[in-house]
């Protein structure tokens, strides 16, 4: 006669992916990861655990036990997700616990997740960090899933509940990232139509130690390597016709270091058919390179007549506004082609979106033509009030109210809301697309760096750095 246990619990068809390193074994934090897993009101189908670099001594009941010599979170990871059978996956590190009601919330909001969207390849949750006594250090409340939030900064921990079919969509955890690899695979899986959804009331807890703290030195770089690799960019070029700089400004395109994942949108402003055909010759060597994804190319469906400043001002917003809506990559570049970067320069001026909160855009440091020893850039509330002198900039990097588009980067997700440009004259002063957009940038409590590391040339036919 077999007895019904009314008390059990269904199980949650979920698999539970436990990743340790060695380090974290020795320090003891992996029997209570595995603890406050086994107390959970509602069990998981499936419980993986993968010993990174050393061996368990006895196998926990109920748990699915596999050695890794990968010494990589995302080799193991992808170990425990190649052994998985469950539909949902949920990738738990050693140095995590699981909140006592986790799976309770789970159930009272997904019941037993068969009926959650299909295009939901996530379910995240706010994080409580945790010291060594397990005393909360800081309670961290996530925001609700936006695509383009996603895109400025990460809010999605590797402990949510993933949908396994996407993961393996995407290739799995990347394992030529160091740090920050679950920000690579949530924008990837994103990317390609995919989304997010928060778990309201649920926490998991998150310990902050020592073998973190010895590792945020380099920390920063690492995480600029991981978005330089995984984020995507748009270079955009307004080609206006000057012969004398193309040559050099496509052998930049062919020498520079670029981002992994990088199109070309090309503009031809030049209204020459000569121009034309020459530019188009550049174009076909641009695509046969293969550096990047994909190429772009625009003929202007109007020549700008109007010689004052302000109507080209307003032809030049014009032509943004009409490419711009069509580029959805993470990150916009505007390259101006009288102007010569080093060919390490959009690197350089990458890396400040990974160690500053609230930043909209950087720019490279270009000088001004009618104003020798003068940036184009602006201190001050008023449009090109203080530009800096170059000398002050050198090697700083300085929170800027203006900034050309010489060579910046633009967060997209800052240009979908300040799109359409406009241009016009402000206080006696001309205020082009770029005044437009820094004011909106600065109107919505954002930031604009200016980059003193990375010197431009600006004009100067022929010349070309060593």
């Amino acid at each position: 006669m077999v007895v019904e246990n009314k008390n059990r619990k269904p199980e949650l068809p979920i698999s539970l992916i436990l990743t340790c390193h060695k380090k974290y074994a020795d320090l003891g934090y992996l029997k209570t990861a595995i603890d406050s897993i086994d107390h959970q009101i509602y069990p998981f189908t499936e419980k993986i655990l993968v010993c990174d670099g050393f061996e368990l001594g006895s196998t926990p009941v109920g748990w699915n036990v596999i050695r890794s010599n990968c010494h990589s979170p995302c080799g193991s990871r992808n170990m425990g997700l190649i052994s998985s059978t469950q539909d949902w996956v949920l990738p738990f590190d050693a140095d995590n616990v699981m909140a006592h009601d986790y799976t309770i919330r789970v159930y009272d909001t997904y019941g037993m997740l068969q009926e959650i969207d299909s295009n939901v390849a996530f379910i995240y949750n706010d994080f409580e960090q945790i010291d060594s006594n397990m005393q909360t250090l800081q309670y961290i409340e996530y925001p609700e899933f936006d695509y383009w939030k996603l895109r400025e900064e990460n809010y999605v921990d590797t402990a949510s509940i993933t949908r396994r079919s996407a993961i393996m969509e995407v290739g799995g955890w990347d394992t030529q990232l160091k740090t920050h690899e679950d920000y690579a695979i949530y924008l990837n899986m994103t990317r390609i139509g995919y989304r997010g959804e928060k778990l309201r009331g649920a926490v998991l807890r998150y310990r902050k130690h020592d073998l973190q703290l010895h590792n945020m030195g380099d920390c920063v770089t690492r995480q600029a390597e991981t978005r330089w690799r995984a984020q995507t960019f748009c270079v955009v070029g307004l080609l206006a016709g000057r012969v004398e700089y193309l040559d050099r400004w496509f052998r930049w395109l062919e020498e520079a270091r670029l981002p992994y994942h990088t199109d070309l949108c090309l503009v031809d402003n030049s209204n020459s058919r000569k121009f034309s055909m020459l530019l188009m010759s550049k174009i076909n060597t641009v695509i046969n390179s293969g550096r990047f994804n994909k190429v772009s190319y625009t003929c202007c469906p109007k020549q700008c007549k109007d010689v004052q400043e302000i109507g080209r001002h307003r032809h030049v917003s014009m032509l943004y506004n009409l490419v711009l809506p069509e580029i959805n990559t993470d990150f916009v570049v505007t390259f101006e082609d009288d102007v010569l970067p080093p060919n390490d320069a959009l690197w350089k001026i990458f890396r400040p979106f990974s160690n500053h909160r609230r930043l909209a855009a950087v720019g490279a440091v270009v000088p001004t033509k009618d104003r020798p020893g003068r940036c184009i850039a602006a201190l001050g509330a008023d449009y090109w009030s203080e530009t800096p002198a170059l000398e002050n900039v050198k090697g700083k990097m300085l929170h800027v109210n203006y900034i050309g588009g010489g060579l910046t980067i633009w967060g997209n997700w800052m240009l979908k809301k300040c799109l359409p440009f406009r241009a016009r004259i402000r206080n006696g002063l001309m205020d082009g697309w770029d005044g437009f957009l820094c004011r909106m940038i600065r109107n919505d409590g954002r930031i604009i760096l200016l980059d003193g590391r990375v010197f431009c040339k600006h004009g100067e036919v022929g010349s070309q750095f060593s």
